[in-house]
């Protein structure tokens, strides 16, 4: 056969190799020929790298905080067992005189493992090791200790803030029954919490829910500036943001729990905002079989 016969077929195409695209794909797999043009092997595939591959494997585990639960606990799981197997290969065997022990009561690889655990929660503990080699063991295994222990922490700080911010913009359940529930933010809303405030007086106060796009803070600021607690004659007023069109919204608020419903017309013209009432009274109409309150809407 001649050569070059039973060679796989390969789609090439020139180009100059001047250019800098050319230039760029020489990159890619392609070589430029003694007449100065650049060959372009298309057969050429670009492939991901393992790094990359392992790095895409973390962040889909990563992704639920479950998982990473799981499997932070199986990497000090595995940090401790390795760690006490590296010390026992260094280990005297000699016990702390302290220690009621006989020696025939000591398991080694034990022993080492639980010290391991020792080094790992306790920095200090590997202040006590005499033997060279123990001690360039425990170091190690207290550096990999402070490691493991500051991606527990920073995980737990990272779930509080989170939880916290949670809190402060308004995404938490309401767990009210019998309370009043607006669902809008204008202009009326702090009168009409105020004309609930004296008709709740005579029954020692109320609850008061509200529900609007708005931010919780900002709502809350405008209230307390406007109608501060001192006005409200023992009625509770909450806050929480989100849209009066979405379900899971207005569950989030126990509209199925409500005495009353009070739906504000939004801002902007006046065929939008009838059409929004409309979609919140048909939310509504879908908990016909739970809903127990009277529900009153503006119309523009």
């Amino acid at each position: 056969p001649r050569a070059g016969e039973n060679e796989p077929a390969t789609e090439k195409s020139f180009e100059s190799c001047s250019s800098p695209t050319t230039r760029c794909k020489e990159a890619f797999g392609g070589v430029c020929g003694g007449n100065g043009e650049f060959i372009q092997d298309t057969s050429f595939r670009l492939k991901n790298s393992r790094r990359d591959r392992i790095a895409y494997f973390l962040d889909r585990i990563l992704a639920k905080r479950s998982r990473f639960f799981i499997l932070l606990g199986v990497w000090g799981l595995l940090q401790v067992l390795c760690a006490g197997a590296c010390y026992w290969l260094v280990w005297s065997g000699k016990l702390e005189d302290s220690d009621p022990r006989d020696d025939d009561q000591v398991w080694p690889i034990v022993e080492t493992i639980w010290q391991a655990w020792t080094f790992m929660a306790d920095p200090g503990t590997h202040a006590g090791v005499t033997m060279s080699g123990e001690r360039i063991v425990a170091s190690m295994i207290t550096l990999s200790g402070i490691l493991f222990f500051a991606s527990i922490l920073g995980v737990t700080v990272d779930l509080i803030r989170e939880k916290m911010e949670s809190l402060r913009q308004g995404k938490s359940k309401i767990i009210e029954a019998n309370h009043t529930l607006i669902l809008g933010w204008t202009e009326k809303t702090i009168h009409i919490i105020e004309e609930l405030c004296k008709a709740n007086e005579s029954e020692g106060g109320g609850v008061v829910a509200i529900l609007a796009p708005e931010s919780k803070g900002q709502m809350e600021l405008e209230l307390e500036l406007q109608l501060p607690i001192r006005y409200r004659r023992g009625t509770r007023v909450i806050f929480r943001s989100g849209s009066p069109l979405v379900m899971g919204d207005l569950l989030r608020v126990s509209v199925h729990l409500a005495r009353a419903v009070i739906i504000l017309s939004s801002t902007g013209s006046a065929d939008q905002a009838d059409a929004d009432t409309l979609r919140t009274m048909l939310s509504l109409r879908s908990l016909y079989d739970q809903l127990q309150s009277h529900v009153i809407a503006e119309v523009r």
